[in-house]
């Protein structure tokens, strides 16, 4: 694809309907927030006039402890002001500073309330500038350069949900080193001092790809984090889909006296070990520096070459040949047993319990959008209707109840007073909320009914042309909610979908969680036809899988929607154009899991262990090396994914040219 390619073409009636709900929503929340705007002024303006009140009694009260009293024995007493609604009780000078608190906090929730509402209007705003781009245009294009790798699933269902990925495109001019199953808020080696990876035997340092500060906030407002990602080194010279191992090291030396911990023994504070002096062994204490969980530095009392004993259960072998270690490829292999034609379907599943009634189509005919499909029999179409209609019915009935209990409200008011005023304005509110919320079950009201003749019999039509590619059921057979009904597909496709499930065969194992990286080559296993991966299909394991980055409208995070695989699968495209449409009946195809270039493999049956005799947790891989014509126990880091029946990957603790002793 290239920028500006069109990859995907909304529907704009659904974009419609989406539009006019949100600008009723916007007009609701216009209006309600004005009214409530003068609810708070209302109030306001009431709560400072009690506090007047209240500070008038609380003077008087000052005066009459401080003046003579006069007229002794008259009772005097004062006219209420007109439409006087504030009544002072208890001691006016508590009251008043009720009053003020209440004030304080009114005026603190009135400026919360605006933000809220601004909030609320810039988020209405912009979904409705959305969808209005959306209908203007009705198009989805590319930002960039770069290869389709993932398309959303139009079986499961044709909606887009806010931050779903419609396409997946990827560009090899912006590439990263991406650690599969860490995410950046899992990730405990930011404090490490090197990071580095090795490519072809060379050291290269790497260094964390950051995310910015409103992408890391959107990510946890989400609770959605992006997998763990390291620049690319441009001296790596790697192409997307290449494998390497990633080294973390907090501290340590180099080019130092080593010993391994099982030979080191201590005495207090005193470390020492046992070295070999011709037949005998003399003990020699030493000064530690770093170690890790294999070694320690020596930095006072060795000598290189020298030889030091160690306790283990562990047999020397007897009768061994040496091996000399060299730097190669290693790769790994997967299989995918099951293969299938590619196709861009849409898969029509019912949404009730029920019959079919009548099938419109058959297989292989052509149905243009619009078509009726199928005629399902369903007692639930008929309950929904009838709920949809009672939701009308009720939500009139309480409009009706609440309006009645606020007239009777007034009628014990003053007109023209604080509280029928906040009164007033409440009525208003509700109806407001009301109209909006009786729109809603309308508009749901009408979509129900919409195929449905009354009865319970609901019509199924084509979204768009295409031509029938299966018919899962025919008329009178009984169905359930989410059955497949037709798959309908758009167009002709010359991939294979390669699905990873199960084998019995313990000769060609699947690893299925290991799909092919894009752009990987794939064998198959009869005639070594060959093909590439151009993408790959979502399923459980990738499904949560968090896209988050940053263009010129803000920050942005996505993720897979449903899809209807059930195994992890991918795309290919082969050389041969005619195997797709002559697919055998057997064999299966070939294709790496894991692949690195120049590094240090061995026979995995040179890899030995070893468990700690007290924390049988602990398990130590080591080798046999020949140092001058000694056997030395050589620990080396290995790790699982990169151990197989042939070879072993060593991640450290051997160099090119080391001497091993092959049983």
């Amino acid at each position: 694809m290239k920028k500006g390619d069109v990859l995907a073409k909304a529907d704009t009636e659904t974009a419609e309907k989406q539009l006019s709900g949100l600008r009723r929503q916007l007009d609701q929340e216009q209006r309600i927030y004005a009214l409530n705007r003068k609810v708070a002024e209302l109030t306001k303006d009431d709560l400072e006039k009690r506090i007047k009140k209240a500070g008038e009694q609380k003077q008087k009260a000052v005066r009459e402890t401080e003046e003579p009293k006069e007229n002794e024995g008259t009772e005097i007493t004062e006219e209420p002001e007109e439409n006087e609604e504030t009544e002072i009780t208890g001691e006016p000078e508590e009251f008043e500073k009720d009053l003020r608190i209440q004030l304080a906090e009114h005026q603190e929730n009135a400026g919360y309330d605006a933000k809220l509402h601004n909030y609320r209007v810039k988020k209405l705003k912009e979904a409705i500038k959305e969808q209005e781009t959306i209908i203007k245009d009705g198009t989805l294009k590319a930002a960039h350069d770069g290869i389709v790798s993932c398309i959303k699933d139009l079986s499961i269902n044709r909606m887009a949900s806010a931050g779903e990925n419609i396409v997946v495109c990827y560009s090899d001019k912006k590439a990263y080193l991406e650690v599969p199953d860490v995410t950046v808020d899992s990730y405990r080696c930011q404090d490490y001092q090197n990071k580095y990876i090795l490519v072809r035997g060379t050291r290269l340092d790497v260094q964390e790809f950051e995310y910015g500060a409103k992408e890391m906030i959107l990510a946890k407002i989400n609770g959605r984090y992006p997998n763990l990602r390291f620049l690319c080194p441009k001296k790596a010279s790697l192409k997307i889909g290449d494998t390497c191992p990633v080294y973390f090291v907090n501290e340590g030396a180099e080019n130092v006296l080593l010993v391994g911990n099982d030979s080191l023994y201590e005495d207090g504070s005193t470390a020492y070990v046992y070295v070999k002096d011709g037949d005998s062994r003399v003990r020699r204490e030493v000064t530690k520096g770093f170690s890790d969980q294999y070694y320690t530095e020596i930095r006072e009392g060795l000598l290189e070459g020298e030889l030091v004993y160690y306790e283990s259960s562990v047999e020397l072998p007897r009768d061994y040949k040496p091996y000399p270690v060299h730097m190669g490829d290693y790769s790994s292999k997967n299989h995918a047993l099951s293969c299938q034609k590619a196709s861009q379907a849409v898969l029509y599943r019912s949404e009730y319990d029920g019959s079919i009634k009548k099938m419109a189509v058959k297989e292989k005919s052509r149905v243009k959008k619009g078509d009726l499909l199928y005629v399902i029999a369903t007692g639930a179409g008929t309950a929904a209707i009838a709920e949809a209609k009672n939701a009308v019915e009720q939500e009139n009935l309480s409009y009706q109840k609440t309006m009645k209990e606020m007239e009777e409200q007034e009628q014990g008011l003053k007109k023209d007073s604080v509280q029928w005023k906040l009164l007033s304005c409440k009525k208003q509110i509700a109806k407001i909320q009301h109209e909006n919320t009786l729109a809603d079950l309308q508009e749901k009201y009408r979509e129900i009914s919409k195929n449905n003749d009354g009865k319970g019999n609901i019509s199924v039509y084509a979204a768009e042309s295409g031509t029938v590619l299966k018919r899962y059921l025919d008329e009178e057979d009984k169905l359930l909610a989410g059955d497949e009904v037709v798959s309908i597909t758009k167009g002709k496709s010359d991939l294979l979908l390669l699905q990873l499930r199960d084998s019995d065969n313990p000769v060609i194992p699947v690893n299925t969680n290991k799909i092919a990286g894009i752009m990987e080559e794939v064998t198959f296993s009869q005639d070594k036809q060959k093909g590439t991966c151009v993408g790959y299909g979502v399923w459980e394991n990738n499904r949560n899988k968090v896209f988050l980055y940053s263009d010129k409208q803000g920050a942005h995070l996505s993720w897979h929607g449903e899809s209807s695989l059930e195994a992890a699968s991918f795309y290919v495209q082969m050389e041969d154009s005619d195997f797709v449409n002559n697919l055998p009946s057997g064999g299966y195809f070939t294709f790496n899991e894991y692949f690195l270039h120049d590094v240090i493999a061995v026979p995995s049956d040179f890899v030995k262990t070893e468990t700690d005799a007290v924390n049988t947790e602990k398990v130590w891989s080591y080798v046999w090396r020949i140092v001058d014509g000694e056997l030395v126990k050589q620990y080396v880091f290995v790790d699982d994914a990169l151990s197989g029946k042939q070879q072993t990957v060593i991640l450290s603790g051997l160099k090119e040219g080391d001497i091993l002793a092959k049983e």
